[in-house]
């Protein structure tokens, strides 16, 4: 049982490290074949180096108006979400304060006790 169990183990590390490996060289297989020329790609004569180097797929995708409206999208929603967050942290800010234990209204300075503001009407 001891012995299957290591090999288990064994067997099971060296699945993830390979599926790993493939999952991270395909990207740069991909990249190479957008840098190649088209007819050099459709041969198979790309590896993992472009072949012919060009830039014409990058050219094509940004002519395209729809590559616009999704760059559009995402600057749109950058900004919200970083006016949401400035916006949240100045909301939260103030509710993060201890509330006025002394009942008058009086706030106090944080390293004493005596009064720094008049009562709040």
């Amino acid at each position: 049982m001891i012995v299957v169990s290591h090999v288990w183990k064994e067997f099971g590390f060296g699945t993830i490290i390979y599926l790993a490996a493939i999952t991270t060289i395909d990207p740069g297989f991909y990249l190479a074949i957008s840098l190649s020329k088209s007819y050099l790609a459709a041969a198979g004569r790309v590896s993992f180096l472009p072949v012919g180097f060009t830039l014409a797929s990058y050219e094509a995708v940004i002519d395209r108006r729809d590559y616009w409206q999704a760059t559009l999208v995402s600057v749109r929603l950058g900004l919200g979400v970083s006016v949401n967050m400035i916006l949240t942290v100045l909301a939260a800010y103030p509710l993060s304060k201890e509330p006025d234990s002394s009942g008058d209204g009086r706030s106090t300075c944080g390293s004493c006790s005596s009064p720094c503001c008049s009562p709040v009407d």
